[in-house]
């Protein structure tokens, strides 16, 4: 309904008052202004910028300083508006809004917003040799120099997190002893340092202290997963450790290392450590939303800092960009993971955000309704866990129209989560450290429907003792009743794996090829595969795993229009095209007599998915 000329004309006098900048004045903004009991209530609006004071009005001419302050004062459908520059706060929020006038935190107009944990250190003293010496209360689990991250010292040193291709040889056994191979050290060398392990079967790694280091083996006092008596051939004997978190192993160009209220820097030779911006990370979150309700927070930067909506719902993240989420940290079980950008409670939504470079999980997701749309995720799980660019356990979860990549072990987990829907989404290089897992992975979940469609999966990257088991979609023991359907899955070993028991699984209308066994299954004595419907795929090896297989086309890749461009739709003269059968609520009304079998449908445009969210580059570059 279209606003008479002299309701606009008090509206633009509220909206002049309450300090909206000119080039924000529009018809939007004036609808914005509430009618209350009849009486014309104007939207607050507030302002931050650095050069700002707390003790200002928070209008346009007169911001605050910090963002905190405007959000203890904000109620329903307030707006901050925050300038360019960077924010080392952690913001808390303690009020809601309501669905239709939600509480928003956005950039201003296109400007570049930095929120991060990280502090400035100075006052360095020459310790010995390379490196320098600064008094830091608190305790530092993150080092950065000129905006990139500084390595925790370590032996051997380790630039690529992702992998296990820097450490050292080593032997693991149930007593807690790591040996390295072929290495000598003095005795107590390395105690009260941190060795990681990755042994045995190297599904996960492990982490404990060193308390007695003699000749070439350390004694670790972690008894947990993979150094216990249990599964000794699953987690124990040959594979990979290194030492780290000791002065000892201070040795190399940025390298750090915090120890009794001091940090130590390796600087390099012939650098001057006063020219260099040395910033310390001692806390994880840069937004805390818990409990929260009919939050909005769009187009900031989060760096150094992750976010929390724990428990919340209808919240909003939106654009903008999370680095470096999640912390280095002790841990019991590698069967668990650091949270990333963490969301539960139920229909909160992350969308069109750039995550990246994460310890743990990029984001996980929890709760009921909640929703992942058009991110783009990457390098993720530098602990070599069960973590994933996207971590889930809840019901009904949406996860849509992403691109992950590049992760230490899945791409996406997504056990505990009924119902779940994985649509639309490119994922690839998986497994970069580790073995025997999927770009996607579930185990012991009732599916009860959940399902995994129109996704690229291809390239996992997975190494083994003996071989590597590196699948695309894994639904490992005990799962069920999951839909997989119109999928594309390559350079894999394993295509789709069901893991016995495998119970009601159904499979349509897949592509898979460059797979050593496009279908494989694994388990026990005494386990089996029920129910098991496997139609109108399409793959260069005959699929044997399942209990009904009806059209299933066996075809070489050759007979795919454009693989090297990504283009899966069958050639003219494929046997795909009519090779299928109609599948109520799976396939669609098709030019030829029968549906084409595998993921393209002959004569349609193709479908590509993935996020349409780019990486950002130097943030501090753009600002």
């Amino acid at each position: 309904m279209k606003l008479k000329k002299w309701m606009l004309s008090i509206l633009w006098v509220a909206a002049f008052n309450s300090g909206i900048n000119a080039d924000f004045v529009t018809t939007t903004n004036l609808m914005n202004v509430a009618k209350t009991n009849g009486i014309i209530k104007k939207q607050e609006i507030y302002y931050v910028s650095p050069d700002g004071n707390d003790n200002n009005k928070g209008s346009f001419d007169e911001p605050f300083k910090t963002i905190q302050k405007a959000a203890d004062i904000m109620e329903v459908g307030n707006i901050c508006y925050i300038r360019k520059g960077i924010y080392r706060e952690c913001i808390t929020l303690k009020k809601n809004g309501d669905k239709k006038q939600p509480i928003t935190f956005c950039n201003y107009k296109d400007e570049v917003v930095i929120i991060t944990e990280n502090r400035v250190v100075n006052n360095w003293q020459h310790y010995q040799g390379n490196i320098y010496r600064t008094y830091c209360p608190d305790s530092t689990a993150q080092v950065f120099c000129n905006h990139q991250e500084s390595p925790l010292a370590s032996y051997p040193n380790i630039t690529n997190k992702l992998t296990n291709n820097e450490w050292a040889n080593a032997y693991s056994d149930s007593t807690g002893k790591v040996v390295f191979k072929g290495k000598h050290f003095s005795k107590d060398y390395w105690n009260g340092a941190i060795c990681r392990i990755l042994t045995g079967e190297k599904w996960v790694a492990a982490i404990g202290n060193i308390h007695d280091c003699n000749d070439s083996a350390v004694q670790v006092s972690n008894k947990k997963y993979p150094l216990s008596k249990y599964s000794k051939k699953s987690y124990l004997g040959g594979g990979k450790a290194y030492i780290t978190n000791h002065f000892n192993a201070l040795d190399t160009a940025y390298e750090w290392i915090w120890q009794n209220d001091s940090l130590y820097y390796f600087v390099p030779q012939n650098q001057d450590i006063q020219s260099l911006l040395i910033e310390t990370r001692s806390s994880e979150f840069g937004l805390v939303a818990d409990n929260r309700k009919n939050i909005k927070v769009i187009g900031l930067h989060f760096f150094a800092a992750s976010i929390s909506f724990k428990n919340a719902e209808n919240c909003l993240l939106e654009s903008g960009s999370v680095q470096y989420p999640s912390l280095f940290r002790m841990y019991g079980s590698g069967w668990t993971s650091s949270n990333g950008v963490f969301v539960s409670g139920e229909k909160n939504k992350v969308d069109g955000v750039y995550v990246a470079h994460s310890w743990g999980d990029g984001i996980t997701l929890q709760g009921k309704e909640n929703t992942v749309e058009n991110c783009l995720i990457e390098d993720c799980d530098w602990m070599l866990v069960d973590g994933a660019a996207i971590k889930t356990h809840g019901i009904k979860l949406n996860v849509l129209n992403n691109t992950c990549h590049e992760t230490g072990r899945s791409v996406i987990s997504h056990g505990s989560s009924p119902k779940i829907r994985i649509i639309n989404n490119h994922l690839y290089n998986g497994g970069m450290g580790t073995n025997d897992l999927g770009i996607t992975y579930s185990n012991h979940t009732n599916g009860d429907g959940a399902e995994l469609a129109y996704n690229w999966m291809h390239d996992n990257k997975a190494n083994g003792v003996q071989k590597p088991i590196g699948t695309g979609i894994y639904l490992d023991n005990q799962d069920t009743a999951f839909i997989i359907h119109h999928n594309v899955v390559w350079n894999c070993e394993h295509g789709i794996q069901t893991n016995k028991d495998a119970v009601n699984h159904q499979v349509y209308n897949n592509t898979i090829f460059n797979c050593t066994d496009p279908m494989h299954a694994w388990g026990p004595n005494g386990t089996a595969i029920y129910g098991q419907k496997v139609y109108n795929n399409l793959s260069e090896v005959e699929l044997v795993e399942g209990n009904d297989f009806k059209n299933n086309v066996i075809e070489s890749k050759e007979q795919l229009k454009d693989i090297a461009h990504l283009n899966f739709i069958p050639k003219k003269q494929s046997k795909a095209i009519n090779g299928g059968i109609f599948i109520e609520g799976i396939t669609k009304e098709c030019q030829g007599k029968s549906p084409t079998a595998g993921a393209y449908q002959y004569g349609e445009k193709p479908w590509i998915p993935g996020s349409t969210t780019k990486e950002v580059g130097n943030l501090f570059k753009l600002k």
